[in-house]
């Protein structure tokens, strides 16, 4: 069924003298399995992180404004396709009537946190791949309120005056894609949604970043590969432990501190990952090996601000930033900011 309406993380490592393994993961899309040992360099990325920007902070921001610009006419910007049919089993706690993607952080979801980003550097062609309780995705957005997020005028009609817009000038496809389907599986039915696009974005819909998606975009542009995801530090608070054949521990570490990265679900693909994907598959399980064997499989290390609601206390962080005024993923309330004062 579809509608329209326009206007892994965890990974271990080890080896046969010496292990370092992850006490159990919190992160359930793991771009490795997580109880599966695997030799890891001392910075098995570093022949692959973006060298510094050493330009004047006027000209990087000025870089960038250029090309949110571009993406704003619609020469740069790429659709977007987000999962949003997981059960979201470790947040139940928090309500077992809503799906994951609608969980709020203040007065939105956090499936609308993360379209404000991606729709600030001008990407605002969304794929909403479905599952779980798709109908309260779906009437959310046909019954959009903006006043919700919005300054507005109430006159004496009655109605009320919007003097800003979230969404107008978003378009967004809604697809049914299985409630027990994967992500493989979900990214494969919405194929046809992307045919004929260069690049699109995707993400797992559950993790916010204050990421600059331009540098994403114009790393995956670069270096030509089919696939990319950020790659970040985990969030969360595990230790990862180093223990000899014989049972004895040897180190025991902060899993921050550990040098382990995980995938932080922002994706950049080309049209050829569906190439890679056969039916039933999960996308970071065989198909991710595929595209390393093929030498098609880049991370982009981010050492800036992310974190993933996988639970109860992951939304209560969330909210008490976002409460704060201290959201560093909102970028898009800066532009706002200093759009009213210049109204003003």
């Amino acid at each position: 069924m579809e509608a329209r309406v326009g206007s892994g993380r965890g990974a271990v490592t080890g080896s046969d003298s010496a292990g370092v393994f992850l006490l159990p993961s919190s992160c359930r899309k793991a771009f490795f399995s997580p109880w599966v040992a695997r030799p890891v360099p001392a910075d098995p990325i570093s022949r692959i992180r973006p060298a510094p920007d050493h330009r004047p902070a006027p000209e990087r921001a000025a870089r960038s404004r250029r090309i949110r610009i571009a993406s704003g006419k619609g020469e740069w910007a790429v659709k977007v396709v987000l999962f949003c049919g997981g059960l979201g089993m470790r947040l139940r706690e928090y309500s077992e009537n809503v799906p994951k993607p609608m969980v709020p952080i203040g007065y939105r979801p956090i499936l609308w946190h993360l379209m404000k980003y991606y729709a600030y550097y001008g990407h605002k062609d969304f794929i909403l791949a479905l599952g779980y309780k798709a109908d309260t995705i779906k009437n959310y957005f046909v019954n959009y309120d903006e006043c919700v997020s919005n300054d507005f005028v109430l006159n004496g009609t009655g109605k009320p005056t919007l003097l800003a817009s979230d969404i107008h000038d978003w378009k967004i496809t809604f697809v049914d894609t299985g409630i027990h389907s994967n992500i493989g599986q979900r990214l494969r039915a919405v194929r046809r949604h992307v045919e004929g696009e260069e690049m699109f974005f995707a993400n797992y819909s559950d993790g916010l970043t204050d990421l600059p998606l331009d540098t994403l975009m114009d790393f995956h542009r670069r270096h030509g590969k089919i696939a990319t995801f950020q790659c970040v530090r985990p969030a969360q608070s595990f230790h990862t432990v180093t223990v000899r054949p014989d049972g004895r521990v040897t180190d025991i570490c902060d899993l921050s501190l550990s040098g382990v990265n995980i995938n932080g679900g922002f994706f950049a693909f080309r049209r050829e990952i569906f190439d890679y994907i056969r039916d039933g598959e999960e996308l970071v399980q065989a198909p991710f090996k595929r595209l390393i064997d093929a030498g098609q499989l880049m991370a982009y290390p981010y050492d800036g601000f992310w974190t993933s609601m996988d639970t109860f206390k992951d939304k209560q962080r969330l909210d008490d930033l976002n409460a704060r005024g201290d959201a560093p993923w909102a970028i898009w309330r800066r532009k706002e900011i200093e759009e009213k004062v210049l109204a003003a």
